[in-house]
């Protein structure tokens, strides 16, 4: 909640300032860079208000603020929305939109084979080892390239969350392979992964194996799915991606897959 009394003429300006200030403590860079993003946004469609007491914001200025950020899409609406409940005491009137959590199914177990075998004609490229071992772990791409042969163990992968956290994902199936393959390409860095980029080789990749261009976070999803659709159960599957929600944010977008995997449990 807000921070600022009815007497306390703090500007919209400093008030974000502050905001941007105390939501760096604990936050992964990522984050923090989200945050600036954020901000920024709500400076440009309130510029002409910077310099106004936020004590002092009307309906009248939030109606402004609507009609010129409300072609946003819900996620960077709720975004900005969340900034301004914090900071205008007058901002809790503007309401937050639904999200629609949908996304395109994975590839399918044959298609990932196909897509591994394309990616393995990109010779100057490693982009193959990269996906196999998002696929196997679930990792975001920045945690992933965080991981280095000392957090590697016998039977898990130690790594740092988006939050921060220190986070563990079980060697699986098919893992050991993968690293043992790594291990034959190892720069010397100490970082698991290769350094260089993979999104040319993979969009190309994808192309050739007649699938829809694939980003770094598909392969997460891929492995929340089939955990999922293996009976892991969710709050364990949580756990192993980083989330520390215990499984609610993963049971809101893959009920669909929960409640097939409930129907075949019945019977």
């Amino acid at each position: 909640p807000h921070n600022y009394s009815p007497r306390m003429k703090v500007t919209l300006r400093r008030a974000l300032t502050v905001w941007l200030v105390r939501q760096r403590v604990g936050k992964a860079i990522t984050t923090r860079r989200y945050h600036r993003e954020i901000v920024k946004m709500i400076r440009r469609h309130l510029r002409d208000r910077l310099s106004k007491a936020v004590a002092d914001f009307n309906e009248d200025d939030l109606t402004v603020f609507a009609m010129r950020a409300g072609h946003y899409s819900a996620s960077r609406w709720n975004g900005m929305l969340t900034v301004l409940h914090s900071t205008i005491p007058a901002g809790r009137s503007l309401r937050r939109r639904e999200l629609k959590l949908s996304r395109p199914p994975p590839p399918t177990q044959q298609q990932f084979q196909s897509l591994l075998r394309e990616c393995d004609q990109a010779t100057r490229s490693h982009v193959g080892l990269v996906v196999d071992f998002l696929a196997h772990t679930g990792l975001r791409i920045t945690a992933a390239r965080g991981v280095k042969w000392l957090d590697v163990h016998e039977d898990r992968i130690d790594y740092i969350s988006k939050g921060g956290r220190l986070c563990s994902v079980p060697i699986i199936n098919g893992l050991r392979a993968t690293l043992d393959r790594l291990q034959g390409v190892h720069d010397g860095s100490g970082y698991v992964l290769p350094r260089g980029a993979i999104k040319t080789a993979l969009g190309s990749a994808c192309k050739r194996a007649g699938l829809r261009r694939l980003n770094h976070h598909d392969f997460r999803h891929l492995f929340i799915t089939r955990c999922i659709e293996s009976g892991v159960d969710v709050p364990t599957v949580a756990r192993w991606v980083g989330h520390k929600d215990g499984g609610r944010l993963l049971s809101q977008r893959y009920f669909h897959l929960m409640d097939a995997h409930s129907r075949a449990m019945a019977e």
